[in-house]
C-alpha cells in the first residue's frame, strides 16, 4: 500500500507547486513497470490548470518504489481572482493521487489474474 513520505514546496514564481514523496512496498518488477508506465495517465484527471511529472525511483532487490509526484501550476493560470484557491486546488492532490496510485495496481492485478499460466 502506498505511503505518504513528505511534501516540498516548490517556490518558484512561474510554476509554483509541491512534490509529493510516496513509497510502497512489495512492488514486484512487473508491477513496477506497469505503474510507471501508467503515472503520466494522471495528467489525465486534472483539471487542465495544473501540471504533474512524476520521479521514480525502484530497488528490485528490495522491492521498494519511491515516486516523487510534481504538481505546479503555472503563472498564466493564476489570477487575483483565484489566487486564493491555488493550495487548495494542489493540495488535493496529496490526497487524489494514492486512490489513482491504488487503482492502477488494481488493474495491474486483474490483467493478471485473468492471463493464462506460462508454461
Amino acid at each position: 500500500m502506498i505511503e505518504f513520505i513528505k511534501t516540498d514546496i516548490i517556490d518558484d514564481i512561474f510554476h509554483p507547486g509541491v512534490f509529493f514523496t510516496y513509497m510502497d512496498t512489495g512492488v514486484s518488477k512487473e508491477l513496477y513497470e506497469f505503474l510507471d508506465s501508467k503515472l503520466d495517465d494522471y495528467n489525465l484527471l486534472l483539471d487542465g490548470k495544473c501540471w504533474m511529472s512524476s520521479e521514480t525511483d525502484y530497488d528490485e532487490k528490495l522491492e521498494l518504489l519511491i515516486m516523487g509526484i510534481k504538481i505546479t501550476v503555472p503563472k498564466e493560470n493564476i489570477t487575483e481572482k483565484n489566487i486564493n484557491e491555488i493550495p487548495e486546488r494542489i493540495l488535493i492532490h496529496k490526497s487524489e493521487f494514492p486512490k489513482f496510485y491504488e487503482k492502477q495496481k488494481e488493474l495491474f492485478n486483474h490483467i493478471n489474474r485473468n492471463k493464462p499460466l506460462k508454461r
